[in-house]
């Protein structure tokens, strides 16, 4: 058996391009009646990415999967990997203190959740929680996720249980855009010389 060269893929999601663009057909992921194709995967990435982008995700934040393994987690997965996030995943069996120290202590800016999973509403148990770094909640739907309506979840009774999503020294803000100029982050101000 001769061994081949290692593909100069550098990262998760480039060898996800590449897979897709070779073998687009191919399935990647099977749930009961869910089939996505690498081509599928790879196009629900992509846009996962964008979104988390726009929400301010830089390369190096931490972002928060507080879901089941299904589907949507994958594509949560390889999103934040081509955002250039790292995922800090939360059991589905946790409590809501367990949560929310996890949270603080990743530093999370970002929170993926398939809220209602086996009749939990995850956001009501760390309603009350402080944390000072998540800025926002994003609820993962049956084909992608889905950023929720400032500053909380997409269902206004849980909103009004969650009224702050947002560091305090975000309020006031405006939220988030979602254009294609706010993907990129502005550079930091210089610091002067001493």
């Amino acid at each position: 058996m001769e061994l081949q060269p290692v593909p100069a893929w550098g990262t998760i999601p480039r060898m996800l391009r590449d897979q897709a663009g070779r073998h687009p057909d191919v399935a990647a992921v099977v749930a009961g009646d869910t089939r996505l194709t690498l081509a599928e995967l790879a196009r629900r990435a992509r846009r996962t990415a964008r979104a988390l982008i726009a929400l301010g995700v830089a390369p190096g934040d931490r972002v928060a999967v507080w879901a089941p393994n299904t589907p949507e987690w994958v594509v949560a997965a390889y999103g934040i990997w081509d955002a250039g996030g790292v995922i800090a995943p939360l059991s589905t069996r946790f409590k809501g203190i367990e949560a929310a120290g996890l949270l603080r202590a990743t530093g999370a800016r970002v929170l993926l959740v398939a809220e209602g999973f086996m009749g939990v509403s995850y956001l009501d148990m760390i309603a009350d929680a402080d944390l000072p770094e998540l800025e926002h909640t994003v609820l993962l739907t049956g084909t992608s996720p889905v950023p929720a309506p400032w500053p909380g979840t997409t269902s206004s009774r849980a909103a009004r249980r969650s009224p702050r999503r947002r560091p305090r020294s975000a309020r006031g803000r405006s939220p988030p855009t979602t254009s294609p100029r706010s993907w990129r982050r502005p550079a930091p101000p210089a610091r002067p010389r001493a």
